[in-house]
């Protein structure tokens, strides 16, 4: 932003209408805007407010009232500028150019409103003595006193005399303006007629039909000289005039046989038309006779040459002004706006005019885009209506170097150039100065683009390329293998097509059922815990380790329980242990499997232990072999630290 040589703050006079009042200066913030009013009282003088923000608003070079200004009162915009410097530059940092502008504009505006402050005080011409001292006395010695100036022109106080030395004071300098005691008596005549000064400051006005008649009968002279307050007339010889002193001397003037001298009240000539240029009175002119000659035709007075004169009227164009009383003969001719140009003058708001239709105008201002140009003025009010490039306009605009212009951050642009890699394209021009970047294929690109058959690409050497076509050993079908009518795609034949088609799931495995079918049947391996139940309880059983796990082939498990007891309880019964992983059914398949233990105490006769799937559940019961039979294993076989590995099969 620049400011302006000279700054004027902006005087207004409200109309009762207007609520909007421009200005010209430049402001670096709104803030700086003074609005004071001045409202004249109707005993004269005037009292002013500085109006609070909140009864105006501050628009594009303009202060918006939200009520109109009353009539006759004085508006006066200025800018008051806070006499302080805010801009702080770092030693060594940036240089911002908006920055400093701004503090140098706002240095200008303070110099400027210092100027307007210093213009409107008392001061003495530049020619006087140097030397003078214009201080005044101190306030003691300006107590009750007036100001004044010695032989000298230094200030002095003086002594008021009386309490009435001021109303003296006025009344000994009075309104040159003021007029005269004899032009008010003038000024109060009321009707027509001869005005006759009747006296000092006095005056009358002669009643014209009166006057008349008290001329026609006077009986004498002396009577009508009287009424004319024309002097005293005495009789002369005959064929002598002669005007002197106010009256008229001598008798019988009719029927001269010669020119009347000037000397005798004649005017020396015998035609009307050289006593009328004796007496300097205005000859016969062929203008005036020109205007003479004119038609009774109504219509204005135009001269189109030399003795030539013809009556005129106004005209009005085909549209914007309307003319009444064209000729004068009626009135004054009177225009009146229409159409376009009255549209125009109806305009109330301000800003740029913008014809929207036929005699139909609106106020427009030049509305900036969210980023990239912000406008000064746009209304046009306080001057020209400046575009200015902002954001990343701005950027691209400060842009020194050559080259493309890349977008490096928010409001940030730099010059770029298209950069090639170690092999495989060139480019000519890349910051594009020259002419459109260019790129060509080099190397191995170059290799490729050179193919002429068709096929898979395969780099066969450095910077060399062939075509290939896709081939598959047993097992496998391929179909547009040379990838030209499509992807290459590759098939199973019938045996893997069918375990490709089963429907696959977690634990699954795949069994061949015959030639070229397949299914999948159940396979999981998981882990359990066992727990010893003594009659079917395990009160107070705790144990040093316990550990299990289980694999299940489709509906057969085989699986191994481990545990070493550090209590075998209290309770008693028949021992079982239960947590199978896998729920045994009532028609299930079981088998005994031979146990390990170790720490158990046998029973005269027992061969070994085994246990045994229950019929149903998940709870495997514990038995010993004998001889002949089996016996049931309770608690009394167990100790506080017996280990045992007990085996189990079984289906599901």
């Amino acid at each position: 932003m620049t400011v302006n040589a000279s700054y004027a703050p902006a005087r207004h006079v409200g109309d009762g209408v207007s609520t909007e009042f421009p200005f010209s200066f430049a402001l670096v913030d709104v803030a700086h805007l003074q609005v004071t009013v001045a409202h004249p009282p109707p005993t004269g003088g005037s009292d002013y407010e500085i109006y609070p923000t909140p009864a105006w608003t501050a628009g594009d070079g303009a202060v918006v009232f939200s009520d109109p200004l009353p009539v006759d009162d004085i508006v006066l915009i200025e800018r008051v500028v806070p006499i302080l410097q805010g801009t702080d530059l770092v030693d060594g940092g940036a240089f911002p150019a908006d920055t400093t502008e701004a503090a140098l504009d706002l240095v200008v505006m303070q110099v400027q409103q210092v100027q307007g402050d210093v213009g409107r005080v008392l001061r003495a011409p530049a020619l006087d003595d140097p030397d003078i001292d214009l201080t005044l006395p101190a306030a003691g010695g300006r107590a009750n006193r007036v100001a004044a100036w010695d032989a000298d022109g230094q200030p002095i106080t003086t002594t008021i005399a009386t309490p009435g030395f001021l109303d003296q004071l006025a009344v000994s300098f009075p309104d040159p303006e003021a007029p005269t005691p004899d032009l008010v008596a003038l000024e109060g005549l009321v009707g027509v007629g001869v005005a006759k000064r009747a006296g000092d400051d006095a005056w009358a006005l002669l009643d014209s039909g009166a006057f008349g008649e008290a001329m026609l009968a006077a009986e004498d002279a002396a009577e009508g000289r009287g009424l004319l307050e024309l002097g005293t007339m005495a009789q002369q010889d005959a064929g002598n005039v002669d005007i002197s002193g106010g009256f008229i001397q001598g008798a019988n003037i009719q029927n001269l046989a010669s020119a009347l001298p000037i000397a005798s009240g004649g005017t020396g000539q015998t035609s009307a038309g050289a006593a009328l240029a004796a007496l300097g009175g205005q000859p016969a002119d062929a203008d005036l006779t020109a205007l003479a000659g004119l038609s009774a035709t109504a219509g204005m007075l135009a001269r189109t040459g030399a003795n030539a004169f013809a009556q005129r009227t106004l005209t009005a164009p085909a549209a914007g002004i309307t003319i009444s009383n064209p000729t004068g003969a009626a009135g004054n001719p009177t225009l009146a706006l229409a159409d376009d140009l009255a549209a125009l003058e109806a305009l109330a708001a301000t800003g740029l005019a913008a014809r929207t239709g036929a005699n139909a105008w609106a106020q427009r201002q030049i509305v900036a885009p969210a980023a990239g140009i912000t406008v000064t003025n746009p209304a046009g009010i306080a001057g020209d209506p400046t575009l200015a490039l902002a954001d990343d306009l701005a950027a691209l605009e400060a842009l020194a170097a050559t080259g493309l212009a890349a977008r490096t951050g928010a409001n940030a642009w730099a010059q770029r150039q298209i950069v090639a890699p170690a092999a495989g394209i060139t480019i000519a021009n890349p910051a594009g100065i020259a002419g459109d970047p260019t790129l060509a294929l080099a190397n191995d690109l170059a290799a490729l683009e050179g193919l002429g058959t068709t096929g898979l690409a395969v780099r066969s050497a450095l910077d060399t390329w062939l075509t290939r076509a896709l081939a598959v050993g047993s097992g496998l079908t391929v179909s547009n293998g040379d990838g030209v009518a499509g992807a290459p795609t590759v098939g199973l034949d019938t045996k893997l097509a069918a375990i490709n088609a089963l429907t696959w799931a977690a634990d699954k495995l795949i069994r061949l059922t015959g030639a070229g079918s397949v299914d999948s049947i159940d396979f999981n391996v998981t882990g359990w815990t066992p727990d010893l139940n003594f009659g079917g309880a395990n009160t107070g059983i705790t144990y040093t380790s316990r550990d299990g796990v289980a694999v299940r082939f489709a509906n057969i498990v085989i699986g191994l329980g481990v545990f070493l007891l550090s209590s075998k309880g209290s309770a008693t019964g028949a021992a079982t242990i239960t947590g199978l992983p896998y729920t045994v059914t009532a028609t299930s398949r079981r088998s005994p499997v031979p146990a390990w233990t170790q720490r158990l105490t046998w029973v005269a006769g027992w061969r070994g232990v085994f246990g045994l799937p229950g019929a149903s559940g998940t709870t495997l019961s514990l038995f010993a072999t004998t001889d002949s039979s089996f016996a049931t294993v309770d608690d009394t076989a167990f100790a506080a630290a017996t280990e045992m590995r007990v085996f189990f099969a079984y289906q599901t």
